[in-house]
């Protein structure tokens, strides 16, 4: 028996794609809500700040909704250093900040 091939993601632009496998938490990642209008309530971070921040404190699965920081907005200054497109849509860009001297992250934009 051989494996069943996997289906195309097609990409309509950088930000909207169907026929996307990975569902988990969906919802989460399509969230349609615009930025603040009172910049003051969008925090600027770097890569190496978020690479600080402590994981999710309780258990999320497909279903969770957001939860603490993911409620907040950010301005996220960095350098992209490595970008993967996974045939779920999911796209993996890979920061560090602008300056080069503090650790990267993976950062999953679905």
């Amino acid at each position: 028996m051989t494996a069943a091939t996997p289906q195309p993601v097609t990409f309509e632009s950088p930000c909207s794609c169907h026929d996307a496998h990975g569902k988990a938490r969906w919802s989460v990642k399509n969230d349609p809500s615009l930025p603040p209008t009172d910049a003051s309530a969008i925090q600027s971070v770097t890569p190496s700040d978020m690479f600080s921040w402590p994981g999710p404190d309780v258990h999320l699965t497909g279903q969770s909704e957001r939860t603490a920081i993911e409620n907040n907005w950010y301005a996220l200054t960095g350098r992209v250093v490595a970008l993967k497109v996974e045939a779920d849509c999911d796209l993996h860009i890979a920061l560090q900040d602008a300056t080069g001297d503090k650790p990267g992250i993976d950062l999953l934009i679905s």
